[in-house]
Formats: structure tokens, C-alpha cells, sequence
């Protein structure tokens, strides 16, 4: 029973998540973005945090479901991201590429309405989920040019999710 209780956290998380985080400007948001920005471990540290999750995600489903075969797709999906800064490259990569960005959202989707394949389209949304706080590619120079001027944490800010 606790298990099925867990297991209806993931989608939830999914929904909260952007309601949450995305396009904050406080001070504590700001200094997350920045990191995430311009240090390359606060994104292995993002990566790995949606690494547990995966795995935790997979555990709980496991759970709830122990004779669906299903997982078996999205368990190369989690053994991919042991490698961290191939995880790193990916996120970055999906984050930047709006092709890619949309192809597998529309992935995730659409195997939500296939047998067996709910929780490869859950692996897929936490990745998208994890990508979408990654920077995009104006923050790179933005900084820079910007540093000395009025309302720059806003603009950054901004700019970090264009």
C-alpha cells in the first residue's frame, strides 16, 4: 500500500516541479541558476539527483507492478545515466535542441497510450523535466555583458530560460 502511495508521487512531482522552480527570482533561485549556469559539478549534481529519482521511480514501480516486463525498456534509460557527464552532455544537448526537446516530449506522450510502456514515458519526462533547468544557450554570454547593470538578476533569469 505505501508503495502505491509512492508511486502516485511521480506524476505529481512532474506537474509541481515547473510550478515550483521554473522562472523564480529570489535570491536562492537565482543562485541556483547561476550554478547550474557556470558549474559543470551543480549539473553532474542535477543529473544524479534525476538518476535517484529514476531509480527510485523504478524500485516503487517494480512495487506496484512486479509482472510487468515494461520497466525492462526504461532500465537502459537509468543504467545511461550512471555515466554522468554523458548524462551532463545529454541534458545540455536536449535543453538546447528544440527538435530533440520536442521529439521526446512527444514521446513521452505518446507511450503512455502503449502496453508496457508507462514507465519508459515517466523516464523520459524526468529527463525532460531535469533538461529544462539546464541553461540554455544565450546565459553563456549573458553574464558577461550584462554584469554591472540595474535588474540583472531578472534578466539573467530571463535569459537562463529562453
Amino acid at each position: 500500500m505505501i508503495a502505491k502511495i509512492i508511486f502516485f508521487v511521480f506524476p505529481l512531482l512532474l506537474i509541481l516541479l515547473p510550478f515550483l522552480l521554473y522562472r523564480k527570482y529570489k535570491p536562492p533561485y537565482i543562485n541556483a541558476w547561476l550554478r547550474l549556469a557556470f558549474d559543470n559539478n551543480a549539473r553532474k549534481m542535477a543529473t544524479n539527483i534525476t538518476q535517484l529519482v529514476l531509480i527510485f521511480f523504478h524500485v516503487t514501480y517494480f512495487a506496484v507492478f512486479p509482472e510487468d516486463y515494461g520497466f525492462i525498456f526504461s532500465s537502459f534509460i537509468v543504467f545511461f545515466m550512471f555515466a554522468t557527464k554523458t548524462s551532463v552532455r545529454l541534458m545540455l544537448a536536449t535543453r538546447r535542441n528544440k527538435i530533440l526537446y520536442r521529439l521526446m516530449a512527444i514521446a513521452s506522450v505518446a507511450l503512455l497510450f502503449a502496453p508496457h510502456t508507462f514507465s519508459t514515458s515517466i523516464s523520459l519526462a524526468l529527463i525532460l523535466e531535469c533538461a529544462t533547468f539546464f541553461p540554455s544557450k544565450e546565459v553563456e554570454d549573458f553574464h558577461k555583458k550584462h554584469l554591472h547593470e540595474e535588474g540583472m538578476n531578472k534578466k539573467f533569469v530571463d535569459s537562463y530560460f529562453s
